[in-house]
């Protein structure tokens, strides 16, 4: 079975992360299914608002970044992320070409900014070898998690059969 976040994890999650950047980041994780670097590799161009959509490309030259088996894709946003990427574009759209920099570089602390934030927030499990003192970091928050709820949200949701689900571009 797929380890998934409970919606009393995610909204006590969100609840305490102020920051616009790492709440837009992990409403796109949760709501699209990306990976990782998928997110770290995102670009202002790659957001089509008329279309409610995002583009899932290789970005080979400019980042030395190339997607799993090489699939680009199309995933669709929600309204509500729409409005947070336009929010958040007034600010930062032109610090550079990608949306979650670091530095005008691809941010590649996404795991250790969320683990901190989890710990912050009172959020870890206490139970496992992190939280008993053998490191600083809960094991059970981690990036992928998003992509896993997001999978089995889908496959609960009654309007979406499972041949379906596992036609969908945006999940391979």
């Amino acid at each position: 079975m797929p380890e998934i976040y409970t919606d009393r994890e995610l909204n006590a999650l969100f609840d305490a992360v102020t920051s616009p950047r790492e709440n837009l980041l992990y409403r796109l994780l949760l709501q699209t299914g990306m990976r990782e670097q998928e997110a770290m590799y995102l670009e202002w161009s790659d957001i089509h608002f008329e279309m409610k959509a995002l583009k899932l490309q290789s970005k080979v030259k400019r980042w030395g970044f190339r997607l799993k088996d090489f699939e680009e894709r199309e995933l669709p946003l929600s309204d509500e992320l729409l409005e947070l990427l336009m929010a958040y574009i007034q600010e930062h759209a032109e610090s550079s070409p990608l949306i979650f920099s670091k530095g005008k570089k691809p941010d590649g602390h996404f795991l250790r900014t969320l683990k901190r934030q989890a710990r912050a927030a009172g959020l870890n499990c206490g139970s496992c070898d992190g939280c008993l003192g053998k490191s600083e970091e809960c094991e059970r928050w981690f990036l992928h998690k998003f992509r896993a709820t997001f999978c089995t949200k889908m496959h609960r949701n009654p309007d979406i059969d499972l041949r379906t689900l596992q036609s969908l571009p945006f999940l391979h």
